[in-house]
Order: structure tokens, then C-alpha cells, then sequence
């Protein structure tokens, strides 16, 4: 699960949007074994342990999630499941 409270600075109302990812640590990955995974593939591959739960309000992809009118209460909550390993 991840959660993302906003705790500061002083004084902040809050933010009109937030927008998180999970980022691929190596970044332009291409394949490379014939018959591997495609390209199409590598790109929607979450290169993470966990990635976030599509069906959950807010999450538009199982690498990304964003939150509207970010308030310093409540918290957003995001669950996550564990990551299956690309075929290949």
C-alpha cells in the first residue's frame, strides 16, 4: 500500500493535483531476445516489486496514480499487489 500524506510546509492548504509513478530505473529497455517480450510489452512491464491495483479510484495505470485536491487530511491510500515477472 502506498500512502501519501501531505505534511508541510506551514501554512499549505493543499495542492489542486498529485501525480505519482513508478519509475523504471533503467528507462529505454528494448528487446532483446528474439521471440522476448515485445516492446509494447517492456513498456507496460511496472519494473518494480509491487505496482498499484488498477480497479482502485484514482490509479490510471499500474504504474501511475493521482489524487485531486490534495488536503493535508485524510491521506490518499493506494493499494498495491506484488508484481508477476515478465514472460520471457
Amino acid at each position: 500500500m502506498l500512502i501519501l500524506t501531505l505534511t508541510g510546509p506551514a501554512g499549505l492548504e493543499g495542492l489542486d493535483r498529485v501525480e505519482v509513478t513508478i519509475a523504471d530505473p533503467l528507462p529505454g529497455r528494448h528487446p532483446v531476445i528474439t521471440g522476448g517480450p515485445t516492446q509494447q510489452e517492456l513498456d507496460a512491464q511496472v519494473w518494480d516489486p509491487f505496482r498499484f491495483v488498477v480497479s482502485t479510484a484514482d490509479v490510471t495505470g499500474h504504474g501511475t496514480a493521482q489524487a485531486e485536491r490534495v488536503r493535508p487530511a485524510p491521506r490518499c491510500i493506494w493499494p498495491c499487489n506484488a508484481l508477476p515477472h515478465p514472460h520471457g
